[in-house]
């Protein structure tokens, strides 16, 4: 058995999240199985969450995909816009956040 430290790991995992995302990029572009994806899985929120991840690869894939849906759905588009909306500000709230205990602390 071949000892792997934790970086091989992070490495494996991450290349298995960017094929996954990239499968899930294939899938939107088709009809049939956009429309499955979206109706019954929570692909969005998953290729959201992506946006920030570590790895900008896989921020890059998830955000290809999430505006190819976007481009095919505008429904689907709105609910998109709004969640990066929501992420975005809440991480500009951690930030304010931090930057007042800095200063006050």
């Amino acid at each position: 058995m071949t000892k792997r430290n934790g970086s091989q790991f992070k490495q494996e995992d991450d290349e298995m999240v960017l094929q996954i995302t990239y499968t899930f990029y294939k899938f939107i572009q088709w009809p049939e199985t956009r429309q499955q994806l979206l109706q019954h899985s929570h692909v969005v929120s998953y290729l959201v969450d992506l946006l920030y991840d570590s790895n900008a690869e896989i921020r890059k894939m998830a955000d290809q995909t999430l505006d190819l849906i976007m481009d095919t759905d505008d429904e689907w588009a709105k609910r998109i816009r709004l969640r990066k909306f929501q992420m975005h500000n809440a991480e500009w709230l951690r930030a304010i956040e931090e930057e007042e205990r800095g200063v006050g602390g």
